[in-house]
């Protein structure tokens, strides 16, 4: 024979433990609920010295720390003047449309006043900032080290331009194909 339960004994817990819990859960809910809607508290870094220098993509260090201040000018405001210092037809023409592609502003390719340049250079001229000419060759993917800010292009002019790029034997062969033919500059 099976006995019924009596009234009042476990029957009864089971709804008040519920309702513990539940209130359990809207505390917890409000208690939790401001921290999770506020925005994250910045983090705030001080430096025992800092650098103020001119705009330039190379790091500034101090004693203390180190910060990297990057600079870039927007393409369309580069003019670049491409000019080929190689017998490769086409190098100029070639190298100033891809350049062109990448958002350059770009002029008449030209030729260099020699056909016998050793490697590509990037001259920064008419008092451009050598930023620009550091974008061009990581476009172009050159080393920094063929930057040049000092000196003149071997071009007869650079009206116009704020970085001229002389084409070298390696850029003219990454940007021409072995069937390209007609004039340097083409």
């Amino acid at each position: 024979m099976t006995t019924a339960p009596r009234p009042g004994a476990a029957g009864h817990r089971r709804p008040a433990l519920g309702l513990l819990v539940l209130v359990a859960a809207v505390v917890l809910g409000v208690v939790l609920l401001p921290s999770a809607t506020r925005p994250p508290k910045p983090v705030v870094s001080t430096s025992a010295a800092s650098t103020t220098t001119a705009p330039t993509t190379k790091a500034a260090a101090s004693s203390a720390a180190s910060t990297t201040t990057t600079t870039t000018v927007p393409p369309g405001a580069v003019h670049v003047l491409v000019a080929n210092g190689t017998t490769v037809p086409h190098g100029a023409g070639a190298v100033a449309s891809y350049l062109s592609s990448k958002g350059f502003g770009t002029l008449p390719a030209a030729d260099a006043t020699s056909s016998q340049i050793s490697s590509s250079e990037v001259y920064v001229v008419n008092g451009a900032d050598p930023v620009e000419g550091q974008q061009v060759a990581s476009v172009l993917g050159l080393p920094a080290t063929d930057v040049v800010t000092t000196g003149a292009p071997p071009v007869a002019t650079v009206a116009g331009a704020t970085v001229v790029v002389i084409v070298g034997p390696q850029l003219a062969r990454r940007h021409t194909t072995a069937t390209s033919t007609g004039s340097s500059t083409g």
